[in-house]
C-alpha cells in the first residue's frame, strides 16, 4: 500500500470511530429520555423557563408570572429574572395550551439532537489543540458523561447552554488567519446565544477581546469589532428591551443572590447535613440580609471574623473542589437534579457500566483540566506545542480561570460545571500531552548528551 493510501485509510478507520463514538453517544440519550420517568418534571426552574415560555408566545409579555395561565392576563408585569434563550427555545414547541406529554417529549427529543451535536463539536473543538487521536478521546468522554446525558431529560438550561458554548469555542479553535473576520462574527454570535442562555459568560467576551488584541493591536481591533458585533447583534436586543421596560439592563438581585447563597462553608449551614445545598433555607438571619453589595460584604467580614480559618479555606479551594465535584447539590444528587422514579442509571447494566467508569475518572480527569490550565502558559521551549495549540489551550485556560472565579465569589452548585464539560476534558487530555511532550524532549536531550560524552 502506498503512503497515501496508508494516510487515506487510517483517516477513513478515524471517521468510523468517530461515528461509531456520536452514534453511541446518541444512543445512551436517546435511551435515557424514553426510559427516564421524572417526578414531577415541570417544577422549579422547569416551570419558571415553561411560564416565560408561555407568556410571550401566548401573551406576548416576557415574565413568570402564573397570572396568564391562570386567566388573568391583564394582571401580566414584564421582568428579567433570566435570561431568554432557553424560554425561546421552550416557546418552539408550545401552543395555546399548558404543555403537553408530547410537547415535553418533542423537546427532550430535540436536546438529544443538541446533546449529540456536542459530541461531535467537543471533537472539532480539539483537532488544534490535541490531535485527531487525543480528540476521539475527548469526544468518547463527552459521549458517555451521565451528567450530559441525563441533563436532557430536564426541561433545564444545560444542554442548549453547552452546545452554543462549545460551538462558539470550536469556531475560535478554528480561526486560520487574523483576518478570519467572518468566523469570528459568527463565533460572537454563538457567544451571545450562549449568553442568553447562561449570562454568567457574559464577561468572557472582555476576556476573549483581550486575547484576539494581544499579537497586534491594529490588526487585533478589527478582530474584536467582528467579534463584538456578532455578540451584539444577539444581546443588544435583550439589553434595550431592559432598558426600555425595565428602566434597568438586568435584575440587579441576582448577582447579590448568587454571592449570598454561596458565602456557606460547604454549601451548608453550620455544617449541619440536613441543610446541604440549601443552607439559607435553615439560615434564621436570611430574612435581615441587606441585598445590597455592601450589605453582602458587611454580612461576610462578620462570619469570617468568627470562623478566619473556615472562611479561609472555602474562598481558596473549598468552592472550588465543590463547584468541579461530582453529585447534583440542590437535587435528588448524583447525575440527578429533580426525583427520578425510573432511570436506566439503576436498572440497566451497560448505564452502570458506564456511570462507573466516569464516576471513578471524574476526579483525576478534573485535576489534570487545572493542571493543563497552568501548562498552557508554558513556553514552547519547555512545553513542544505548536503555536496554535498553545493559543488554543490558553483561551480555553482562559475560559476555565473567568468559570472558577465566578463561582470563588459567587454559588459552586456541581450542576454550573455540567455545560463546560467538553473544556475541562479537553485540558484535561491537553494536560496529559504536554507532559509526554516534555518527557519526550527531556529523554531526547538525555540521549543526545549521553551520546556526545561518548563521543
Amino acid at each position: 500500500m502506498t503512503e497515501i493510501g496508508t494516510i487515506r485509510m487510517k483517516r477513513f478507520l478515524l471517521l468510523l470511530i468517530l461515528v461509531a463514538i456520536i452514534g453511541g453517544g446518541f444512543l445512551l440519550r436517546f435511551q435515557a429520555v424514553t426510559y427516564t420517568e421524572v417526578d414531577n418534571p415541570i417544577r422549579a426552574d422547569a416551570a419558571k423557563y415553561i411560564l416565560y415560555a408561555y407568556n410571550l408566545k401566548n401573551f406576548g409579555v416576557y415574565t413568570h408570572s402564573n397570572s396568564g395561565i391562570s386567566g388573568n392576563p391583564q394582571l401580566l408585569k414584564p421582568d428579567a429574572l433570566v435570561t431568554p434563550g432557553y424560554p425561546l427555545f421552550l416557546a418552539l414547541f408550545l401552543d395555546n395550551q399548558r404543555i403537553t406529554a408530547y410537547q415535553y417529549y418533542q423537546i427532550q427529543l430535540f436536546q438529544v439532537l443538541l446533546s449529540t451535536a456536542t459530541i461531535l463539536l467537543s471533537y472539532l473543538l480539539c483537532i488544534p489543540l490535541l490531535n485527531r487521536n487525543l480528540s476521539l478521546v475527548v469526544a468518547t468522554l463527552v459521549a458517555l458523561s451521565p451528567h450530559l446525558i441525563n441533563m436532557n431529560v430536564y426541561l433545564l438550561t444545560e444542554t442548549l447552554f453547552c452546545f452554543f458554548l462549545t460551538a462558539f469555542l470550536a469556531v475560535m479553535a478554528w480561526i486560520k488567519s487574523p483576518t478570519d473576520y467572518g468566523r469570528l462574527f459568527g463565533a460572537g454570535v454563538l457567544f451571545g446565544l450562549a449568553t442568553l442562555t447562561r449570562p454568567y459568560t457574559q464577561g468572557f467576551v472582555i476576556v476573549s477581546a483581550l486575547l484576539l488584541l494581544a499579537p497586534s493591536f491594529r490588526l487585533g481591533l478589527w478582530r474584536v469589532l467582528a467579534l463584538l458585533l456578532g455578540f451584539s447583534v444577539i444581546v443588544a436586543p435583550w439589553v434595550i428591551r431592559n432598558l426600555v421596560v425595565l428602566d434597568q439592563v438586568s435584575d440587579p438581585t441576582l448577582t447579590i443572590t448568587s454571592l449570598y447563597h454561596g458565602f456557606y462553608p460547604g454549601m451548608m449551614y453550620e455544617f449541619r447535613p440536613e441543610s446541604l445545598g440549601f443552607p439559607y433555607r435553615f439560615d434564621p438571619k436570611v430574612n435581615e440580609f441587606v441585598y445590597t453589595l455592601p450589605g453582602f460584604v458587611n454580612e461576610l467580614s462578620q462570619r469570617a471574623a468568627r470562623q478566619p480559618w473556615v472562611y479561609f479555606e472555602w474562598y481558596l479551594w473549598g468552592k472550588t473542589a465543590t463547584v468541579f465535584s461530582w453529585s447534583i447539590l440542590a437535587g435528588m444528587g448524583d447525575v440527578f437534579v429533580y426525583p427520578v422514579i425510573k432511570t436506566p442509571y439503576v436498572d440497566l447494566s451497560y448505564f452502570k457500566s458506564t456511570h462507573e467508569f466516569m464516576r471513578f475518572t471524574h476526579e483525576p480527569l478534573m485535576i489534570l483540566s487545572l493542571v493543563g490550565v497552568i501548562l498552557a502558559w508554558l513556553p514552547a521551549k519547555i512545553a513542544p506545542v505548536s503555536h496554535k495549540a498553545q493559543w488554543v489551550g490558553r483561551f480555553l485556560a482562559l475560559f476555565i480561570l473567568y468559570f472558577m472565579i465566578l463561582h470563588i465569589l459567587g454559588a459552586p452548585f456541581p450542576r454550573y460545571s455540567i455545560p463546560i464539560r467538553p473544556v475541562t476534558y479537553s485540558m484535561a487530555l491537553f494536560s496529559l500531552l504536554v507532559c509526554w511532550l516534555i518527557l519526550k524532549q527531556h529523554s531526547v536531550s538525555h540521549s543526545a548528551s549521553s551520546m556526545e560524552n561518548k563521543s
